[in-house]
Parts: C-alpha cells; structure tokens; sequence
C-alpha cells in the first residue's frame, strides 16, 4: 500500500507513506515498488510542489525473507534518485515497526547512501510511544487513522492515491516516452 497523505505538515512538507499489502517474501519485488514510488513522489511534486518531503515505510510484515529479494543495484538507484535527482528536499524518512534485523539491512545501504541520508532516517519500534513521535516528527493531523491520527485509512489513501496515478496515467506515458527517446 502506498498513499499521498493529503494534509502537510505545517511548514509545507508533503508526506508519502508504503507498508506491504501483501508480506509473502516471494511476491515482494523490489523494482516494482520502486517504480510505485517514482510514480508517488511525480504526483505529490504535480499539482502543488511542497517544501519538503517526508517518507514513511512501515515494516509491519516484513521478515528476514525479504531481504532475498533485495537488489543492490535497485537499492543503488533509489539511493542515487534521493541524493542527487530528487526535486524537493527531502526532510526525513520514518521506519516504522523496525524489524529485528534492521542493522543487517543498513548493511546494505549504508554504501549506497551519504551521511547526509543517513542522518535523516529515524527507526521507530512497535512499541514507540505515538504522542512523542507526533510532538517530535509529525503531528496527528497529517497521520491516517490506524497511526492515531485525523486522516482517514491507511487503505482509503491508498485508493485515492491510485486514483491520482490514474488520472496522471498520461503524464506517465509521456515521461516514458521521452525516456525511450533519450535511450534509444
């Protein structure tokens, strides 16, 4: 799943927010979310650019077995696009329900990514206390409601946010285009 959260922070940042709809390792494809998410972040940058922007993945279903499926040249090319293709500046990325093996997948970024990233990214366990993470991160208003928050479902963002995808749907196929062109 993976939603535009329809309300900014107060100084303007917008928020995208995935968690695995489907948790079996094996259907987990790491170039496919990635492409999901170079779709979500265009269409957060479309209509109103914001002043920031914040990610949230929350691990909740994620195991050991998904680390099979990671790719490092996939992981290489997202840790590129947020260091030096992103046309916003990125403020913060949330990992919700860390998982236990989190140390063996920094392992695995931590050569991709500059210090700079690094700094931004903010683990959070399963037990963290909600009221400090909305006083020091991002406030209730701008959560959906399974994260204690104002906003509707995770699972009605979700098919808002495929709805603004669709609509852009030709937008999409435009950039695609003008990519093949420049590859070929």
């Amino acid at each position: 799943q993976f939603c535009i959260f329809p309300q900014r922070t107060d100084d303007g940042c917008a928020i995208i927010f995935y968690k695995l709809y489907d948790t079996y390792y094996y259907n987990f494809e790491l170039g496919t979310f990635l492409i999901l998410l170079f779709m979500t972040l265009d269409a957060t940058l479309y209509d109103h650019p914001p002043n920031g922007l914040i990610l949230i993945y929350d691990m909740d279903g994620m195991g050991l077995m998904h680390m099979t499926r990671l790719r490092v040249g996939y992981l290489k090319t997202y840790f590129q696009y947020l260091q030096e293709a992103l046309p916003v500046k990125l403020k913060s990325i949330h990992i919700l329900n860390s998982v236990y093996f989190i140390e063996k997948v920094m392992k695995l970024i931590r050569p991709l990514a500059r210090q700079d990233i690094l700094n931004l990214m903010h683990f959070h366990t399963s037990n963290m206390d909600m009221e400090i993470f909305y006083k020091q991160y991002i406030p209730r208003k701008c959560l959906p409601e399974e994260y204690g928050g104002d906003l509707p479902t995770v699972r009605e963002l979700h098919g808002k946010t495929i709805e603004k995808l669709t609509d852009l749907q030709s937008h999409f196929d435009a950039e695609e285009l003008q990519r093949h062109n420049v590859d070929s």
